[in-house]
């Protein structure tokens, strides 16, 4: 069986027989008063759960594009200076210095974060 396929369930789950002689059980859930401590904590823990849950993925996310962002505005700015440079708009070695600035870059953030990015 999957573990996360099961429901979760609360606590006090009892089974209770159908008849007497049955082996056939149902499991009824004990009914109990509302308790709005015990549901703050509940909800305050799926809460802090879902935030980790999205701050790992935003760190996961930055990773690709931060690099990504960097080497853009490098492309622009390299683009233009050789353009200028140049004296036309002809692409040639910075097509070389893209990808090796992503790979420079996205060393120096995953160093910076760390591996529990990965």
């Amino acid at each position: 069986m999957d573990v996360r396929k099961v429901q979760d369930m609360r606590k006090n789950v009892e089974h209770q027989y159908i008849t007497e002689d049955s082996k056939t059980r149902i499991y009824l859930s004990v009914v109990r008063e509302f308790n709005e401590k015990e549901y703050e904590k509940y909800s305050q823990k799926k809460k802090r759960a879902k935030m980790k849950k999205r701050i790992r993925f935003l760190k996961r996310l930055m990773v690709y594009i931060i690099p990504t962002a960097i080497s853009l505005i490098f492309f622009g700015y390299l683009s233009d200076m050789l353009c200028a440079i140049r004296g036309s708009a002809e692409l040639g070695s910075e097509w070389i210095a893209i990808p090796i600035m992503w790979v420079w870059i996205h060393a120096l953030v995953r160093f910076a974060v760390g591996d529990d990015a990965y």
